[in-house]
């Protein structure tokens, strides 16, 4: 990937992170934390999942 990808796919990470975590707190004041937790933990199995796959291939 080049630098530029790079960052931009970084940033729009961030951004859609910042909008779903805002979208999290106005739904689900009282569970936030617990629905944050379980969606890290989706988001890195996947990545987990992922980086194996490019592993496995190359």
């Amino acid at each position: 990937m080049t630098p530029l990808l790079d960052k931009t796919k970084s940033l729009v990470h961030k951004t859609v992170k910042l909008l779903v975590t805002n979208e999290y707190k106005l739904l689900f004041p009282d569970n936030f934390l617990a629905i944050l937790f379980i969606t890290a933990a989706v988001i890195s199995k996947d990545r987990q999942r992922k980086l194996l796959c490019k592993k496995v291939i190359s």
